[in-house]
This record gives C-alpha cells, structure tokens and sequence, in this order.
C-alpha cells in the first residue's frame, strides 16, 4: 500500500470515528460547495461549518465532512434519498395531543440529519414557542430542527427567517383591523367568554388576561400575553417588538381563542364578513381562529425561504394537517396530510398517512417519503 493510500485510509477511520453529529438544519446548510460553484444562493449568508468538522485544522478532513453535507450529497446521496428538504408543521403534526415531540419521531428526525437532509419548521407558532416545542425531545438549539440561528417560517408565513437566523421577510397587520378585532371582543368590557391576542415577533400582547391565554402559553409553548390598557399601548408595544420600524400596527397576526370548536365556528362567519377584504381568516387549530395580512399565508413563507436557501421545490416533503398548511401542501413536491388532518387536508395532499400526531406519522412520513 502506498503512503498516500495509508494517509487516506487514516484519514477515513479518524472521520468515522471522531466526527461530531452535525445539526438537524447545519448538516445540510452548512456553507459547503458545489464542484464549480458555491453550495449557497446569491441572497443568503452561508453558515460557517464550525461543529461539523471533527477537525478544523486540517483541511482534508475538512472537505470531506463539508462534501458529505453538501445539498444533493448528504449521507448515500440525493440518489438514495427520496427527498432533499422535509418541511414540518408542528400543532397536530410534529408534536402530539400533550404537544411534545415523541422519541421514536426524535430519532426519526435525527435519521434525516445523517442523510443531509434540510428540515425547517413551518408554524403558526411564534419562534420562541417552537424552540420551546423541539425542545421537549432535545431538537433545540444549533444541532436541532429549530433555533435562533436556523432557518424556519413562524406566525403562518409572516415571520420568516433565513441562513443563521437573519430575517428575510416579515408582514404585519393594517391600524384598522387591530383596533376593530380587539374592539369586537372587548367593547363592551373585559369580562368575555373569548380570548383575542395580538402576535408581535417574539411577544404577544393584549387587552386582558384570561385563562384561555394562560393556556396558550402553558399547553402550546406561545409567549406569555402582556395586557395592556388600550389598543393604543398595544400598538406601541407592537411597533417596539417590531424592530422600531413598523410602517403599519407592528401587530403581525390576531388570534381568537375560544373554550370549544362550536364557538368558534360560530364566529368564524361574522369575522370573516368585517375582515374578509382586509385579511386572511383561517385556522390551525379547532378552538382557534387567526387573521393574517392579506395576502399572506404560510405557503407565501415556505415559498420564500425555499427560494432564499435554493432548494428544488420538486425534491420537498411537506407535512400538515390543518386548514392553513394547504396551501403548503400543494407548493412542494410531495404534500403529505396527517392521518388525523381534515377531509379538505387529504383531498389536498399527494400523500395520506395512516398514522395521526398521536401515532409517530412524521415518523411514517419520514420512512416513507424522505429517507
């Protein structure tokens, strides 16, 4: 055998041996390159692969745990692989009826990362509360399916964020529509049966407090909602959570959260009437319902951020199985509707599993599907 035969045989069993895991998210956006090329699109910052070499200081070794990861490479290769891109929802898809992540789809997760495959979570979920989410199976953070320097779409679509994290698109709510929703619910006191919240980036706020709201902050993961004395301080506080540069209310989603389903199917009519020409009215969950800017929804954010990290629509599995993941579902390559998902979800969906949320579907989704 040849010393340079020897030194490469070295070099493989070292990888094999002390190469750390990379991340769900960094495994596959690590900042590789193409042969002939950057592995990056023209308006994304690469991440730096950091963790993912097993041994920055020496460059070979380096190259090979970047090419590994590279899109379109990963562990057997875009060839073996089904898919290159898993897109995940997560209230009654990725977390089960007691919203965590089960161990078995943990690990299923945690098989698409050795594969090289990019998973980003698309929720109506505010990004703390998702953090909060994956991190009951230990998926937070910078080698799990969500972070602060990950990409992911938040709030339905309109809180969208790109390679390490940095924003790359966010909409908000016009004056008129926050100060008649909170005015619909609260004006003629305080004291209601119905709960309205207003979505502001990392925050949410309100007129006041409810055990209702207790519970989407202690049950769903969201950010605790802070009462305020008028729609007035609300959209000052909208605008600070905003950035400071808010060219509308700040507020980016409204939602009305009730005891049952029947209430809000109850209300649904009326509101959809008031702001049926100035939003989007839909829903996620049963006892739910959100009003977004018009125009907006979270296909439009997956739609971004998968242009954003040049991702071939065509080789995506999306997973959902609520009224607002339809229009994801029809985007990607392979929509795929939660056994537990609604008649109009499946009728939508490439793909029906059996299992539901409760069941390890992603976990079905992802041995079928992706890997």
């Amino acid at each position: 055998m040849s010393r340079v035969e020897d030194e490469l045989l070295g070099l493989l069993s070292d990888l094999d041996g002390t190469e750390k895991r990379a991340g769900l998210v960094g495994s596959s956006l690590s900042g590789a390159r193409r042969p002939g090329g950057k592995g990056e699109s023209s308006d994304a910052r690469g991440i730096e692969p950091g963790s993912s070499e097993p041994r920055s200081s020496d460059p070979t070794v380096a190259t090979v745990a970047r090419s590994a990861n590279a899109y379109g490479a990963g562990a057997g290769g875009s060839g073996s692989r089904k898919a290159d891109c898993l897109v995940l929802d997560l209230d009654g898809t990725l977390l089960n009826r007691e919203c965590v992540i089960t161990p078995r789809t943990a690990e299923a997760l945690r098989e698409c990362a050795a594969a090289g495959v990019v998973v980003f979570i698309a929720t109506g979920k505010a990004r703390p509360a998702a953090i909060r989410a994956a991190a009951t199976a230990g998926l937070d953070g910078d080698d799990g399916v969500v972070s602060r320097k990950s990409p992911g779409v938040f709030i339905q679509g309109l809180d969208v964020y790109g390679r390490e994290g940095d924003p790359i698109y966010k909409a908000e709510m016009p004056h008129d529509v926050v100060r008649e929703a909170f005015g619909l619910v609260y004006g003629q006191g305080l004291s209601t049966k119905v709960a309205l919240t207003a979505f502001c980036g990392d925050e949410c706020a309100t007129l006041a407090s409810h055990p209702l709201l207790d519970e989407l902050s202690s049950l769903y993961h969201e950010p605790k909602s802070v009462a305020w004395d008028d729609v007035d301080q609300l959209v000052h506080a909208a605008n600070a959570a905003f950035g400071g540069n808010a060219t509308a209310s700040g507020v980016q989603k409204l939602l009305l959260m009730a005891e049952t389903a029947e209430e809000i199917d109850d209300a649904r009519p009326r509101w959809e009437a008031l702001f049926g020409s100035r939003a989007e009215v839909t829903q996620a969950v049963p006892n739910m319902l959100e009003i977004l800017p018009l125009g907006n929804d979270k296909a439009r954010g997956v739609r971004t951020l998968l242009t954003h990290l040049d991702v071939d629509v065509s080789r995506v599995v999306a997973v959902g199985d609520g009224e607002n993941d339809l229009g994801m579902l029809r985007l990607v390559g392979r929509g795929v509707a939660m056994g537990n998902a609604g008649a109009k979800v499946k009728a939508a969906a490439r793909e029906t599993l059996a299992a539901t949320n409760d069941e390890d579907g992603v976990a079905e989704a992802i041995q079928r599907f992706v890997l």
